[in-house]
């Protein structure tokens, strides 16, 4: 039996595929036949671009020894390309080892490759072995992919000094409609969109939630056992009644928290990342704080109020938006419309491009 045959046999129950036909909502962006994307996680980008694109979405999601995600899904998303030989291939990157099974693809299948590539660069990572190796492989693939998708320009230079083709398209604004329930504590309420990661400064924020107004209730979203909790933070997060830590809660919960809150705060250390939460609130409609990065500037320009990761900074920033949450809220909304034209362009422009291939 072939080496990959008993790889897909040992790993098949293991292996879940998922695949989501989706109905363009902009007919004149639907690419063609013969086009598919390929995923090995959950993504809300990418389902939701597969949606605009019309493109059929393949999700190879894995359960079981960690040791063997990699080759398993390798395998399985090999074998599905073999079968169908799709004209163009779109995957998402992460992962970076399924970006090289796309490149494997595009050399001996002769598939036209496209990646949309997350901010997975290690920008902000020591120099180590490990990100010596991680950097060559990001840019084996960024050369030899035809087409990469990046969500802002400091990416796409970065794609062009690896000798790759880029194109820019940031997240669209997610459909949130309001409604749901959500119980709200104070006067005013502000919502710190967190999942806790590396990145995210809420260390300082968690300080800072001591200095606010009295009548301002903060929630914090995410899972709280992710967090590193110091014997500083705990006491912080036990003893501070105008603080919620929510944990994980449904769509309709999280969409009326984001509509009801006067202020969304969602922050990273990272440079040249567009996080999740400004694209959430431009859809709930509210004022939104975000971290003082060249891609927010140049994408958002001054409807945020920006602000650094150091306890002062945090401080008058988020100050400022609660004071000024309905103008800046006003701001948000007249600006929805503009970005979402000009994110309609852009996704018109890579469509055509994709059907040249």
């Amino acid at each position: 039996m072939p080496l990959l045959q008993k790889l897909l046999t040992a790993g098949g129950r293991w292996v879940t595929r998922e695949s989501v036909r989706v109905d363009s909502q902009e007919p004149e962006a639907v690419v063609g036949p013969s086009v598919v994307w390929i995923t090995w996680e959950q993504q809300r980008r990418t389902t939701e671009l597969a949606r605009r694109l019309g493109v059929p979405l393949e999700r190879f999601l894995f359960r079981g020894n960690g040791a063997l995600r990699y080759p398993v899904l390798a395998g399985h998303t090999w074998e599905y390309l073999v079968r169908h030989r799709p004209r163009v291939l779109i995957v998402q990157n992460p992962s970076i080892l399924l970006a090289v099974v796309g490149v494997l693809a595009r050399r001996l299948l002769g598939v036209r490759l496209v990646v949309d590539r997350h901010t997975n660069f290690g920008l902000n990572q020591p120099p180590s072995l490990k990100k010596g190796v991680f950097t060559a492989i990001s840019r084996f693939t960024l050369r030899h992919a035809d087409l990469t998708v990046v969500t802002n320009q400091p990416l796409a230079r970065i794609v062009r000094q690896s000798g790759g083709r880029d194109f820019v398209l940031p997240d669209a604004v997610p459909t949130m409609e309001a409604g749901g329930d959500f119980e709200f504590r104070g006067r005013r309420n502000l919502c710190f969109i967190c999942t806790y990661s590396i990145d995210e400064p809420y260390g300082e924020f968690l300080r800072v939630v001591r200095e606010l107004p009295s009548d301002v209730h903060v929630y914090i979203t995410g899972d709280p056992a992710r967090a590193r909790w110091t014997p500083e933070l705990e006491a912080i997060r036990d003893c501070n009644p105008n603080l919620t830590l929510t944990g994980f809660v449904d769509e309709q919960a999280y969409s009326a928290l984001l509509h009801g809150a006067d202020v969304i705060v969602d922050l990273t250390t990272f440079d040249h990342c567009l996080v999740c939460g400004a694209y959430e609130a431009i859809a709930a409609g509210r004022a939104v704080v975000l971290s003082d990065k060249q891609a927010n500037r140049e994408l958002f320009g001054d409807i945020p109020v920006y602000v650094d990761s150091d306890g002062p900074s945090m401080l008058q920033g988020l100050c400022r938006a609660l004071d000024e949450a309905e103008a800046r809220s006003e701001r948000v909304r007249e600006f929805r419309p503009v970005y979402e034209a000009a994110w309609n362009d852009s996704l018109q422009k890579l469509s055509s491009l994709i059907r040249e291939y």
